[in-house]
């Protein structure tokens, strides 16, 4: 059995509302254990956007993930609050008036009189679209948030998205890259309508292109990074068992985006309408014809 560790109060989750836990705990000495499940503190803002500029933040008008997180981590260091990363939570229990037990995955045991749950959305995994072969981009085509911006200049770079995160990213490589492509299933955004506006305008002006459809495929050298994308109005789905209308759909693509896309960035929760509470469309050959018709007119 492991060493029980005894504390004021255990805090789960290094983000931003924990570590300004461990601040507004400490001006009331009660000290504190943090644990989180990545590998440093930040939360979302260090693993999603460490550069991204955030705006929403009390009395700093910008201020980037990394930057914010460095400032928390300076805030609380008086209190000299102790982490545990790459450690999960898997059990919580109340022990009477005694107080909490926490377990991790990693073999720790924690009690404490106070819990503070900072977990924002739980642990971060990529919601991967269900394309065959796409682990083998990861990482030097595909990419699931942004960590170097300037890794990106001079990319022609393709977005898939219509959340908040797709379309502040969108805007924000806009100026690097050498060209960027917005792709969404709908001329529908869940992103805050200012960020929407911006893009439509970059759009009306040249400066970027907007294109409806969902990814199905992808095909090139993953070693050099030399990657096309292939995807249509239509569902992953319909493309995945027709074959002659997927070679029509990638020459229309090939058009539309150029022969070769350097990074590719989901930002989308891209998952089989199955899962998203919608059924699939009946597989209608003649309407993937027609769509991928439309395609190649583009």
């Amino acid at each position: 059995m492991s060493e029980v560790i005894s504390t004021d109060a255990v805090i789960v989750g290094a983000g931003p509302c924990g570590l300004f836990a461990i601040f507004e705990l400490g001006l009331l000495d009660i000290k504190c254990h943090v644990i989180d499940i990545l590998d440093r503190p930040g939360g979302q803002c260090a693993e999603l956007y460490p550069e991204k500029p955030i705006y929403d933040i009390p009395a700093l008008p910008i201020v980037t993930g990394a930057e914010l997180t460095h400032k928390l981590l300076e805030q609380v260091k008086p209190f000299k609050p102790e982490f545990h990363f790459n450690q999960m939570v898997t059990e919580l229990k109340k022990l009477g008036d005694a107080g909490f037990e926490l377990k991790t995955d990693g073999g720790l045991t924690f009690r404490s009189k106070v819990v503070v749950i900072a977990a924002g959305g739980g642990s971060f995994q990529p919601k991967k679209p269900p394309i065959p072969g796409i682990d083998a981009y990861e990482g030097t085509s595909v990419f699931y948030s942004v960590k170097k911006m300037e890794a990106l200049r001079g990319k022609d770079i393709l977005i898939v998205g219509g959340g908040d995160s797709a379309l502040d990213w969108t805007l924000n490589l806009q100026p690097l890259a050498k060209s960027l492509t917005l792709l969404h299933r709908r001329d529908d955004f869940r992103a805050a309508p200012d960020s929407v506006k911006k893009m439509r305008e970059l759009v009306a002006a040249g400066k970027m292109q907007f294109k409806l459809g969902q990814v199905t495929g992808l095909s090139g050298t993953a070693v050099t990074g030399d990657v096309l994308l292939v995807g249509s109005a239509a569902t992953w789905a319909l493309f995945s068992s027709v074959g002659r209308p997927l070679v029509a759909a990638i020459g229309a693509f090939r058009a539309v985006f150029g022969a070769s896309l350097v990074a590719i960035v989901l930002l989308a929760p891209l998952i089989p309408l199955e899962l998203s509470g919608r059924s699939l469309p009946p597989l209608d050959l003649q309407t993937v014809a027609a769509r991928a018709r439309e395609l190649r007119a583009l």
